[in-house]
């Protein structure tokens, strides 16, 4: 068996700006530092409560016309450029939230009619039982040809307490 020889850190800052300087020390000491946040539509918010929240990977920063930005790369991949104090006000946010998730069912959309805006249908995913009647409704309004298909795989709901604002994760090299 064998691992990899690092150590990991998780370091805490209370202070907004020292929160966004402690991403900058970090890339400046090439430790690409991992942070929480709340997304939508890939960008980082700071009202979705943790209940949309991911990790993103810092892998950079710069200023430009007195703004400071930080690219960046998580789960929905691609690569990022944000506003750092849209991503330290998301990340303050997530502190003392509750995570909830209705159960959910992994189901398959397929159809000529799952063009478009409605293409990310046509691929398996979960879905909650209200998802799968507001797709249903859809396709119905729309005329659309296109069909939903259940299968057996399903998803317990969970509510969770998390506490990822103020947090950097930092993975470093073992000395």
């Amino acid at each position: 068996m064998k691992f990899a020889n690092f150590k990991v850190k998780i370091e805490t800052q209370v202070n907004p700006i020292d929160f966004v300087m402690a991403i900058f020390d970090a890339i400046d000491a090439d430790v690409p530092p991992i942070v929480a946040f709340d997304v939508r539509d890939a960008e980082p918010v700071s009202d979705a409560a943790g209940q949309r929240s991911h990790w993103g990977v810092i892998i950079g920063y710069y200023e430009d016309m007195d703004i400071q930005w930080v690219i960046c790369t998580h789960g929905h991949g691609g690569y990022h450029v944000w506003s750092a104090s849209k991503l330290q006000s998301s990340n303050f946010a997530l502190t003392g939230t509750t995570v909830k998730r209705a159960s959910e069912r992994k189901v398959r959309g397929s159809g000529p009619g799952l063009k478009g805006p409605y293409e990310k249908f046509n691929r398996t995913q979960w879905m909650t039982a209200a998802k799968q009647k507001e797709f249903a409704t859809r396709i119905a309004e729309r005329k659309l040809e296109a069909t939903l298909t259940e299968t057996d795989e399903i998803r317990e709901g969970v509510e969770a307490a998390q506490d990822l604002g103020r947090h950097l994760v930092l993975v470093e090299p073992a000395q």
